[in-house]
């Protein structure tokens, strides 16, 4: 299976309410820049990881980039 690369995670962190299945996912947003477009996550070896404002609280979201076994 070909896993998405990290533009693909930051092209569908722009639509919550159609890349989340989470009804709190759905209704947060991510932090933005001043041009509109969402912060950039930050990007390990295996996963890019995003912070989410939802009502009410934060979360932090881990997309994977590969197989990770554990």
């Amino acid at each position: 299976m070909a896993w998405p690369i990290e533009s693909d995670y930051y092209e569908a962190i722009q639509n919550p309410s159609y890349c989340f299945s989470d009804p709190e996912l759905k209704a947060g947003l991510p932090p933005m820049l001043p041009s509109g477009l969402p912060k950039y996550g930050m990007t390990g070896n295996f996963a890019s990881v995003y912070q989410m404002n939802c009502p009410g609280r934060r979360w932090a979201v881990r997309f994977f980039l590969r197989d990770y076994s554990d």
